[in-house]
């Protein structure tokens, strides 16, 4: 999943994907660059469950 300044969307979107009934999983999270609190959620949510990886990346676009 990719997420550019994501925060206000993105607990609702983990959550929905946690919600999911399927248990055995890896979420890998690329964070492209954001300035809001997005890494910040990512990461904490990271700490809490590992199933998701947390990839931090310069704001280059989607395609990149």
């Amino acid at each position: 999943m990719s997420v550019f300044n994501g925060a206000a969307q993105l607990d609702a979107t983990l959550n929905g994907i946690e919600a999911q009934t399927m248990r055995d999983y890896e979420l890998i999270a690329i964070d492209d660059g954001s300035t809001d609190a997005t890494g910040e959620i990512l990461r904490a949510r990271a700490a809490r469950d590992p199933r998701i990886r947390v990839i931090t990346i310069a704001n280059d676009g989607l395609t990149r």
